[in-house]
């Protein structure tokens, strides 16, 4: 390892390395919105960033987290939140007991890994992947163990490196397979890959850092970092994201998509994408007038009345089949202003 890693390596082991001193842990200890940069999520996230970084997701990657602000915004209906925490609603119904839930997983974690049994992490439930795999990933250094988890904890950048095309692959399956593929036998080997990942982009995490903003989920980075925040994050952390943000901060979210991710979304609307419906919906419209009529013709003034049922549902459905490209290119021509007044909001 360089000098920074090395460095990083023994302030976090000075500091969390005495796992008996671990498990007596408080929840101040955990996380604090006044001394951020002396707690245990600090040091996972942002202390050790040069040994690998999940930064970028929300704080409850960390299962609980200390508040900035003690107001009570809007959250998701799977997590709960006093004056001070935010934590998932699965871990208990006060903070003090769902930061017990949370020590106990940690420590689950760090066993597994002393015990040589890996299989385990993927089985401790709530904390977010990125947050367990580097959890692991330091206790391995700390405990002397030999090198079975990589300085990687983003699936999809890893998958991609390796040409994975196995969508049901486990991290601990991508990390065999980039170990036995690159040989990997020491912690400067596994730097080595993660630094042809990320193209050895990791910089000081202290720039970066901003208590104030430490709790968004929309850091105020430069725009390289934040398209490397973005790729952190798995499939299902972004939904988990964006289900627990406001509609203010979803509009947030939005704004901040690039010029590219836009025009996709704008195209979605446009009106080429109506025109294929046109003559399939006049075609059907037409066969439905016609055998209204050849009903009309063949039936007698009883049978007409006595079927009410049938003209009740032929009439609205033959209209709405007619009329149906007609009303979806008016909801895409909407649908298209409003993001358009986004994109100029933005632009």
């Amino acid at each position: 390892m360089n000098n920074s890693r090395k460095n990083s390596l023994s302030n976090f082991q000075k500091k969390w390395g005495d796992i008996k001193k671990l498990k007596n842990m408080t929840l101040e200890q955990y996380t604090n919105a006044n001394t951020p940069a002396d707690t245990f999520t600090y040091w996972i996230e942002w202390g050790t960033r040069s040994l690998g970084s999940i930064t970028g997701a929300y704080s409850i990657k960390a299962g609980i987290y200390a508040k900035v602000s003690k107001s009570k915004n809007d959250i998701g209906i799977q997590y709960m939140q006093d004056d001070d925490y935010l934590w998932y609603k699965s871990l208990g119904d006060n903070p003090n007991v769902a930061f017990k839930k949370v020590l106990t997983y940690i420590m689950d974690i760090i066993n597994a890994v002393n015990d040589g049994d890996l299989s385990r992490i993927d089985k401790v439930p709530t904390l977010w992947r990125g947050y367990k795999y580097k959890i692991a990933f330091l206790y391995q250094l700390i405990l002397n163990k030999p090198i079975k988890i990589l300085p990687v904890f983003n699936w999809d950048d890893l998958s991609k490196f390796l040409g994975n095309t196995d969508i049901n692959a486990s991290m601990l399956d991508l990390y065999q397979k980039a170990i036995k593929k690159y040989n990997i036998n020491s912690v400067d080997d596994a730097f080595a890959v993660a630094d042809k990942i990320y193209d050895n982009n990791y910089t000081d995490a202290q720039t970066e850092y901003k208590s104030s903003t430490y709790n968004n989920p929309i850091e105020e980075l430069d725009e390289k970092l934040r398209e490397r925040l973005i790729k952190d994050l798995s499939q299902d952390e972004r939904i988990a994201i964006f289900s627990s943000l406001t509609k203010e901060q979803q509009i947030q979210v939005f704004n901040n998509l690039d010029k590219s991710t836009i025009n996709d979304i704008l195209n979605m609307f446009d009106e080429d994408t109506i025109k294929p419906l046109k003559t399939p919906c006049l075609c059907f419209s037409i066969i439905m007038l016609m055998f209204g009529c050849y009903v009309l013709c063949i039936s007698d003034i009883n049978n007409i009345i006595s079927m009410s049922w049938f003209w009740i549902l032929w009439l609205p459905i033959t209209a709405i089949i007619w009329i149906l490209p007609s009303i979806l290119k008016l909801t895409c021509s909407q649908l298209k202003q409003i993001f358009s007044n986004h994109k100029k909001d933005k632009h």
